[in-house]
């Protein structure tokens, strides 16, 4: 989760139509690790909820148009886009250094603290070894 401000996601619990579902929400907090399955329900009249995984400890059906949504606002990222982020956070900030170029190199070294955080949470994390159930 790349968000500072988290993000709140519809989960279901139960049901196939509209009118008999059962869901709730649940809120991600930065730095949350989500790993996404090929897994899900159809609920007609709402769409498809897909099973996630957050911090390997909790199972969802989470609604597969919020997820989209956030990977294309670049709220959700995918790991090795932490990690693409990171290396080139590292390349432009050696390089600010060597043109002494003191705004880029202000801008950079916060982006890499977060990009920083974000990959350290992936390493720790991931690959998880763990199979959904």
């Amino acid at each position: 989760m790349r968000d500072q401000e988290g993000l709140t996601l519809q989960c279901l619990y139960y049901g196939s139509k509209r009118e008999n579902m059962v869901s709730g929400f649940i809120h991600l907090q930065y730095g949350d690790i989500i790993t996404i399955s090929n897994h899900g329900r159809f609920v007609f009249g709402t769409g498809w909820f897909i099973f996630i995984m957050i911090n390997d400890s909790m199972r969802e059906f989470a609604l597969m148009r919020e997820l989209e949504d956030a990977i294309n606002t670049n709220r959700l990222q995918t790991g090795i886009d932490v990690m693409l982020d990171h290396s080139i956070s590292i390349f432009y900030l050696d390089k600010s250094l060597v043109h002494r170029n003191k705004e880029l190199f202000l801008s950079l070294s916060t982006k890499l603290k977060e990009s920083s955080f974000l990959l350290h949470r992936i390493t720790n994390n991931f690959p998880s070894g763990k199979q959904f159930s």
